[in-house]
């Protein structure tokens, strides 16, 4: 009698499979492509040159389409309704950036596309004007239609960044200056950085309220205070250089080096020595 019951629970299970492939085969559902950075976002553009992706989504169920070609371009009725809307924005120059091929190809079996926009010759006045672009799907073949509430995407541009601006692991210590250990601080945390200009970023300091300009020049770091920083007098400790060591990543469109930095600063009314350590951070 078990075996009979074990029989026809495999029967049962063996025919709601094959019930529920079938089901699954008999759904079916439009395949549609839009942007992934459909709407207004801001981009931080890379100084010289560089290549910004606009992602192409395609998605459907058990649709047999072959390869797609979805176009693109530049929408100029959009970017005239944003700058209505948005005073003191102008179109993005044309020196500014090159557009690839018109349209993008994305095979049966993948998922994404990418429109890879090459933007170029940014220099450090970029950020004297607010910038965008407004970028359209004009067209789909093979029967694929375009959501229309996510086809357009308007890149602003508000500011520059350079190949030293990262998230960087910060690792290390801060002593009373001319002693090994007392009153030792050590830090250990993720921290951001911001460009200021074509060498230079900010980054916290080790302490709260303090802030530093790292300015790379062939390896080594010149260390100073950063606005709102002067009562901390920072300086580079004597008798040792900071560095950087590093290679621009075409993947992260940023340098993936590290940081290693000496540096005095007074605090509470005493002097101390900090040697930290900045390892570029995903």
């Amino acid at each position: 009698m078990k075996k009979f019951n074990s029989i026809c629970m495999i029967l049962l299970s063996a025919f709601w499979i094959v019930s529920c492939e079938s089901g699954l085969d008999t759904i079916s559902a439009d395949s549609i492509v839009y942007l992934a950075q459909s709407g207004s976002s801001e981009q931080t553009v890379l100084l010289g040159d560089s290549e910004f992706e606009l992602g192409i989504i395609k998605s459907g169920i058990n649709q047999n389409n072959a390869t797609v070609l979805v176009t693109l371009g530049i929408d100029e009725p959009a970017g005239s309704e944003f700058m209505v809307k948005n005073a003191g924005y102008e179109l993005l120059p044309s020196n500014y950036y090159t557009l690839p091929e018109q349209s993008v190809s994305i095979g049966t079996h993948e998922e994404r596309g990418f429109y890879r926009i090459k933007l170029k010759g940014i220099d450090e006045t970029f950020t004297n004007k607010k910038y965008f672009l407004p970028i359209s799907i004009k067209n789909s073949d093979n029967g694929v239609k375009i959501l229309d509430a996510k086809k357009v995407a308007i890149l602003q541009f508000p500011r520059f960044r350079n190949v030293f601006e990262a998230k960087y692991k910060a690792y290390g210590q801060a002593v009373l200056s001319g002693t090994p250990d007392t009153d030792k601080l050590r830090v250990d945390e993720v921290i951001t950085s911001s460009s200021v200009n074509t060498g230079t970023i900010q980054v916290k300091g080790i302490v709260s309220g303090l802030n530093l300009l790292l300015t790379v020049n062939n390896g080594q770091v010149q260390i100073t205070g950063a606005t709102g920083s002067e009562s901390f007098a920072v300086s580079n400790t004597a008798g040792k250089t900071s560095t950087y060591a590093g290679e621009f990543s075409k993947v992260y469109q940023c340098n993936t080096g590290t940081f290693m930095l000496y540096y005095t600063y007074t605090s509470a009314g005493k002097q101390m020595d900090a040697s930290v350590e900045l390892k570029f951070w995903l």
